[in-house]
Order: C-alpha cells, then sequence, then structure tokens
C-alpha cells in the first residue's frame, strides 16, 4: 500500500502554516519554532494513511523526517510532502525483521509456576529469575532508569520474556507491550468479572491483580540491548502485595 492523505481538505492551509514556522541557519539546517508546528503536525498525522504494518510511533518518525527533509529542500506543499513520505515508508518496509525480546516483569510471586503462551510469532515465558545472559545489560540501564522510576523494583515478581520478530525496536516494543496486555487484560478480566462490590478508601490502590513491572527492556535474542533506552510506567508508585494467580484461577 502507498501512504496517501485521508482527504485533501485544507491541506493546502496547513502546510502553509508549517512553512512560516520554517527557519533555515547558515548552515542549512531546518528548524520549526512555535506550538503552530506542534498543532500542524499532530493535524497531518492524523490526516495520513501508511501501511498498517507501520506502527504509530514509525508513522510519526517518517512524518517529521518528511518535514524536515521538505523544509530543506524547497517549499512544503501536500504533494512534495506525500512523495517524501512515500519514500521513507517504502524504505521502512524494506527493512528485514529481527528478532527482539522484551524484559518485564509481572505482580505475581516469582515463585509462581505459569505456562508459556505461543501466538502471532510471538512467545512469551515467565520465569523466577533474569538469564546471565540479559542481566548484565539490565542491571547497567537500571542505574540509569531507576532515578525516573519512584520507587524501588519489585524484588519478588515474576520475570517476563517475550520473544517476537519486528523491523525496529520501536515496532518490536509496540508489538511485545499489546501481546502482553492482551494476555494480561485476559486474566484480569477473568478476576474482576467475579467482584460484585469493591470498598476503596486510603491511599489509591490499582484495581486489576495483574500488572506489568515498572520497568521494561528490549534486546536482542543474545542479550544484548537492542536500544539503548528502556520504557518505565509513569504511575508506579510502589511494588504490590503479591496476587497468587494459581488461589484463585484455573
Amino acid at each position: 500500500m502507498s501512504a496517501k492523505w485521508n482527504t485533501k481538505e485544507e491541506l493546502s492551509e496547513i502546510t502553509k502554516e508549517i512553512e512560516s514556522c520554517k527557519k533555515i541557519n547558515n548552515s542549512g539546517n531546518v528548524s520549526f519554532e512555535g506550538f503552530i508546528f506542534q498543532k500542524n503536525e499532530i493535524v497531518l498525522f492524523n490526516l495520513l494513511k501508511l501501511s498498517d504494518e507501520i506502527p504509530d510511533l514509525e508513522k510519526l518518525n517518517i512524518l517529521s523526517k518528511a518535514l524536515f527533509d521538505c523544509g530543506k529542500f524547497g517549499t512544503i506543499t501536500p504533494d512534495i510532502l506525500l512523495e517524501k513520505i512515500q519514500e521513507y515508508e517504502i524504505k521502512y518496509l524494506k527493512i528485514q525483521p529481527k528478532r527482539f525480546v522484551l524484559l518485564s516483569s509481572l505482580s505475581v510471586p516469582k515463585q509462581t509456576k505459569m505456562k508459556a503462551y505461543k501466538a502471532n510469532n510471538k512467545l512469551i515465558i515467565f520465569s523466577s529469575s533474569i538469564s546471565n545472559k540479559f542481566i548484565k545489560e539490565f542491571n547497567e540501564i537500571y542505574k540509569i532508569a531507576k532515578y525516573s522510576i519512584n520507587n524501588k523494583l519489585p524484588d519478588n515478581y515474576l520475570h517476563v520474556k517475550i520473544f517476537l520478530s519486528a523491523r525496529t525496536p520501536y515496532d518490536a516494543m509496540n508489538k511485545a507491550i499489546n501481546f502482553y496486555n492482551f494476555f494480561r487484560g485476559i486474566w484480569n478480566l477473568a478476576v474482576n468479572r467475579s467482584q460484585h462490590l469493591r470498598i476503596s478508601s486510603g491511599f489509591p490502590k490499582p484495581v486489576n491483580k495483574f500488572l506489568s513491572g515498572p520497568l521494561s527492556t528490549l534486546h536482542y535474542p543474545s542479550g544484548k540491548l537492542a536500544k539503548d533506552i528502556w520504557w518505565y510506567d509513569l504511575e508506579y508508585q510502589y511494588p504490590l502485595h503479591h496476587f497468587d494467580p494459581t488461589k484463585h484461577l484455573k
């Protein structure tokens, strides 16, 4: 599929506004100033239709690169911008998928025995510890990431590994998190639907029992980090009281 606009109405006005924010320095580098650019970039993002194989984060990255390319070499118009977007779309779809592993955790006691699940060429497995080939890289990330997390990492959560193929680290992370959330959603529904009454007081607590841990990292199967970044839960406050699913679910 080739990229296209969902509608052409007002596209010219949008690109004119973006063009008005453009600045080019003496070195030929382009920048866009102010809220007007940010607002119109979001509008273009919502009007843009790309291949379903391209996740939203990569879609936004493609749009951003195309805007800067068009701004550097001429006037930004809907047609010129779309041509550049199509080039990046084709380039992205030609990337050969690689294998990745997402490391995360689950608010279940780490001694709990949970079976592995496989679907859509993805595999999720659970273990009581992080294997040796991943632990060094994970610890290096944690030394930095801990300053972004409100409290210490849980020391008794079950560890999670999700194996999958994807074109880029961001694509891998998106697919892995969605896969993980799919199972957590089913498990939480199974527990929550049996509770007809819930009374809350004091410090706010999560409704769900199956929560992912506050820190996730992405690796290659060798254990090497796929990207020197991490993903963390902004709402994490403290380790939860552990929920043992073997006492509540078949």
